[in-house]
């Protein structure tokens, strides 16, 4: 059975033309082939990237149900954390919403909002999904932003209620716009265009180049570049029972690849909501990077790699930008 495609194969057809796929004879179904599994009477089950992604995400969530994933330290010096279960929640109730709406697997989503859990839980919930997301610093300039909005080809936008009354309301007559926080549309509404899957299946996310030497371009990430880069990030860290302070946003394409790695890897998230310099001096404090705990000895890992002693660590990533409020 060719889960998602409607129809099956027999395993020798399957395998032949997995291997023309291979050699450059053929060009579609199988680009995304994963996992070949052998089922009932010579039947076989195909398993593409996206699913394969949406699988580990799940498992994650599962496996880690109980840990804290995500500390969110605010302004006003509040806290607000989240378990992987916690986290699972939230996006299995974006995937209804994206589920009930216009939008298909393959569409291109707009996602602007500050770093927050929210930004992570919806762009995990569309890649278990199947869209494609568009991050975008929510910072840029109107023409800018215009610009992208167009250039892109999406099918929706998911932003925050202040980027919404800023700038996103004028385009609820041609996309849905979600509520990144409560997952709803701002505005329910029929669209001038019908809903339809498209061609990026393959595809996690378009992250734009800065555009400093010319036209800004578009980079597409699949979903199999993501699982290649998280394995090798991974074997870089060496442990999940560290915690990290991130302050990359998700639109570079360092914020969405550590975040996901890390994601994968079963860690724990640090989130700074306004991440200035003075804000970052404060997350030290809080979150007391690089302090090593009087408990966590030297030892090895589950994969059996030697760690020097477990403790926090800080990504070198800092931005010398205050992505919120434009500094």
């Amino acid at each position: 059975m060719l889960k998602g495609k409607g129809r099956q194969m027999d395993e020798e057809s399957v395998w032949r033309s997995f291997k023309s796929e291979k050699n450059g004879k053929k060009t579609g179904t199988f680009l995304s082939i994963i996992a070949i599994k052998k089922c009932s009477r010579g039947v076989v089950y195909i398993m593409t990237m996206q699913e394969k992604f949406a699988e580990k995400i799940k498992s994650v969530c599962e496996k880690y149900k109980d840990k804290t994933f995500i500390t969110y330290m605010k302004e006003d010096d509040s806290e607000e954390n989240w378990t992987y279960k916690d986290f699972w929640k939230q996006t299995k109730e974006r995937i209804l919403a994206y589920k009930n709406s216009p939008i298909r697997k393959g569409n291109r989503i707009l996602v602007m909002a500050p770093l927050s859990p929210y930004v992570y839980a919806a762009v995990t919930a569309l890649a278990v999904f199947g869209a494609v997301s568009v991050i975008i610093n929510p910072e840029l300039p109107e023409e800018e932003l215009d610009f992208f909005v167009r250039k892109s080809e999406i099918r929706g936008i998911v932003c925050d209620a202040e980027i919404y009354r800023n700038y996103a309301h004028k385009w609820e007559k041609e996309y849905p716009v979600f509520d990144i926080k409560t997952s709803g549309l701002f505005i329910n509404r029929t669209y001038p265009w019908t809903p339809s899957e498209d061609r990026d299946l393959d595809v996690l996310t378009i992250l734009y180049s800065s555009g400093t030497t010319s036209e800004p371009k578009g980079v597409m990430i699949t979903y199999e570049a993501q699982m290649k880069s998280a394995e090798l990030l991974l074997r870089a860290f060496g442990t999940n029972d560290i915690r990290y302070l991130l302050v990359f946003p998700m639109f570079h394409v360092s914020g969405f690849s550590t975040f996901f790695a890390l994601f994968l890897g079963g860690a724990q998230i640090g989130l700074l909501e306004n991440a200035n310099s003075v804000r970052l001096m404060q997350g030290f404090q809080k979150y007391n990077p690089n302090k090593r705990q009087p408990d966590h000895q030297p030892g090895k890992d589950s994969n059996g790699k030697f760690f020097p002693g477990r403790g926090y660590i800080l990504l070198n990533s800092f931005l010398k930008t205050d992505y919120r409020n434009g500094h």
